[in-house]
């Protein structure tokens, strides 16, 4: 009698080929700095990823042959190109929580008056994933996708606040760089804000 397997998620890690994986690493790098700019040319390229003009250009004329990058030809900028929009919705698809908190993010902005932007946990960082502006002439502003800092961010301490106390105790063990001067670096005074805060997200809910 035979036992049927259940398909793996996750391969076994193949070390293999090296050069292609490097070659992977490179092109995701490239891909991770032209997303935070509305366009980049070839030497901003270069220096953003460390790489030679010549590598970097072998590598996005590869990404464009897929439409995930694109070029100017008049300005020489590259910039993101719409394959990868497509590639971006399936995580929008996938994911209920941006469709959900719409609402709730409208009725918030109006209510304020205030920019409400929506991010999400990865690892020891916040992720921007929705934003709905206010009408504001000064206002926050932050770009889907970008990254900030857990402890230095009011949604990454509103996060934070919401763990579960092993999770955060985790969390309090690693470092936390300063960024600014009011950059909470102190892992007791940043508990006492994670409980501050949670007190003042029950009694906002219970009101």
């Amino acid at each position: 009698m035979t036992t049927e397997r259940r398909p793996r998620g996750r391969p076994r890690e193949d070390k293999s080929d090296v050069k292609v994986n490097q070659s992977l690493e490179k092109a995701l790098g490239l891909l991770k700095a032209i997303s935070a700019h509305d366009g980049m040319t070839l030497t901003d390229i270069s220096h953003a990823t460390g790489l030679a003009p010549s590598t970097a250009h072998r590598l996005l004329a590869t990404l464009a042959g897929h439409d995930l990058v694109t070029c100017d030809e008049v300005r020489q900028t590259w910039a993101i190109g719409i394959e990868a929009l497509r590639i971006g919705m399936a995580f929008q698809r996938r994911n209920k929580l941006l469709m959900a908190g719409r609402l709730a993010m409208l009725d918030l902005m109006q209510a304020t008056g205030e920019t409400v932007n929506l991010a999400m946990l990865d690892k020891h960082e916040v992720v921007f994933v929705s934003q709905v502006e206010c009408d504001a002439p000064i206002r926050a502003f932050f770009r889907i996708g970008e990254r900030r800092a857990l402890h230095a961010s009011g949604i990454g301490k509103a996060l934070l606040a919401e763990m579960a106390p092993n999770t955060l105790d985790a969390f309090l063990r690693r470092p936390m760089p300063r960024l600014t001067s009011a950059t909470i670096t102190d892992a007791d005074i940043m508990r006492a804000t994670a409980d501050e805060i949670s007190c003042l997200i029950g009694g906002h809910l219970l009101t």
